[in-house]
């Protein structure tokens, strides 16, 4: 690539810090809606935003002086046939470009929210059940201190973004229907049927997260898979995310996946895809789970549903179906005993419990809202900050993070080298250099990010988590 080109690169990238500047600035001035009344959640804002700058500079900063051979500190990266410069850049910048994008699409909806009573009473629940589904992770040492962040879109996800440790869940806009005075039973129900995404999005974050006995949560798992299918790790951290969302809702859990299931078309039904359980035997995951909380009456009652529909549906669990069924059941035993081994906050405060009326599960779910909805306090929620006395650091609930740097343990080393790379400088002894070039088999990982850049905002592995 020529110097003009990268010089190119560089004004694009410099565009889009200011505008992240800008955007942090901005709302800074305007921490209160037009009545006076404060934006809730801007302070977590503001430090995203932070990160993200920080994070995407030293991002830039490597590939940047990495390719320009005519740089006396850069050039350590060699060229790579899947990854063009061109495509390292572009898509690095359209990454930031997204995040930048939600996060003012998050501002927009708090600004509105001020204004809409509906609209901010279905955030602040929201807020308040993904930081009530985080907390068993965190206080039984899954995961280290961290947040929630929630917004409104229109299908229910989960971003995850490796320079903060922020889940950011997205809710559908129907959530917005709990505020409704008017609203009758059914609807009731409807509104917070909605929240039920929740558990399951912030499974994933843990599962991205976590940690146990100094392996990712990702890798302890996988070594006690090694005599199943190679299917099941394919499948692992959708198992996992069900079992975390299992208990933390209980039994209500379950029937709200079934139904959810059910929108699948009849041969997505059955079909045994590389991403996501198939469809007709997933539920066994959560019949598991809940035979070992004492839950069986309820997993008793929902597997006969279960089965009838299967019936009615003339699906049959034929002979390889009913050979991955064992093994998912095997698979989910095994998650359950890892999580609760080290989660017995789970057990304190479980969503729903165990009832053979399992027609009655939404309704009691319903109640609970209810009950939540009278007692939310977002301002027990632990904001993102940024450290007044070390203004690189940021923090969460007494949990310090250097900014630029990424959240997780796959990428302390990925740290490291960008860390390196930035410490080259002109007339100083050089760590890197054009003499020894990095490989694309190690930068190319940089570059992803464990998926923040090659996936992109829809990808349905990390960064975003779209329900299966």
């Amino acid at each position: 690539m020529t110097e003009k080109e990268l010089q190119i690169w560089k004004h694009r990238w410099r565009t889009l810090k200011h505008t992240i500047e800008d955007m942090e600035n901005n709302l800074k001035r305007e921490q209160m809606d037009e009545a006076g009344r404060p934006i809730t959640r801007t302070t977590t804002i503001q430090t995203l935003l932070r990160c993200l700058l920080e994070f995407g500079e030293t991002q830039f900063d490597f590939f940047y002086r990495g390719f320009n051979d005519e740089d006396e500190t850069g050039g350590y990266l060699k060229p790579s046939l899947e990854y063009p410069e061109e495509y390292v850049f572009r898509t690095t910048l359209t990454q930031i470009s997204h995040d930048l994008n939600l996060f003012q699409t998050v501002i927009q909806q708090r600004e509105t929210a001020g204004k809409d009573e509906r609209m901010q009473a279905a955030l602040d629940t929201a807020d308040h059940l993904a930081y009530k589904a985080l907390k068993p992770a965190v206080e039984g040492g899954l995961i280290k201190e961290a947040t929630v962040l929630t917004y409104f879109q229109k299908i229910p996800s989960v971003r995850l973004v490796p320079y903060a440790p922020i889940a950011l869940v997205a809710i559908p806009y129907s959530c917005m229907m709990l505020a409704d005075e008017d609203a009758d039973s059914a609807m009731s129900e409807a509104a917070t049927r909605d929240f039920l995404a929740i558990p399951h999005e912030v499974g994933h974050y843990v599962y991205r997260h976590g940690q146990f006995n100094r392996d990712t949560l990702d890798e302890a798992l996988r070594d006690r898979l090694i005599q199943e299918e190679p299917i099941f790790g394919r499948w692992l951290e959708e198992i996992f995310a069900d079992v975390y969302g299992c208990l933390v809702a209980g039994p209500v859990m379950a029937i709200d996946f079934m139904h959810l299931l059910l929108d699948h078309n009849p041969r997505e039904f059955v079909a045994f895809d590389q991403d996501h359980p198939t469809a007709a035997i997933r539920p066994w995951v959560y019949f598991e789970v809940l035979g070992e909380i004492k839950c069986g009456e309820a997993a008793d009652a929902l597997c006969d549903m279960w089965k009838k529909i299967l019936k009615e549906r003339s699906h049959y669990v034929d002979a390889k179906a009913h050979e991955y069924l064992e093994g998912l059941q095997r698979v989910a035993h095994d998650v359950y005993e890892l999580q609760h081994f080290v989660t017995h906050p789970f057990d304190r405060e479980r969503w729903t419990n165990n009832t053979d009326q399992v027609g009655k599960l939404y309704a009691t779910f319903a109640q609970f809202v209810a009950n939540e909805k009278q007692n939310v306090d977002i301002t027990i929620i632990p904001e993102a900050t940024v450290c007044t006395d070390k203004p690189h650091k940021a923090e969460v609930n007494g949990r310090r993070w250097r900014m630029g740097e990424s959240d997780g343990l796959n990428n302390l080393w990925i740290d490291q080298l960008r860390y390196i790379a930035k410490q080259n400088k002109e007339g100083s002894h050089l760590l890197l250099s054009s003499q020894i070039k990095i490989p694309p088999q190690v930068w190319s990982l940089v570059f992803s990010m464990n998926g923040w850049a090659i996936e992109g905002p829809m990808g349905m592995i990390p960064p975003i988590i779209m329900p299966g």
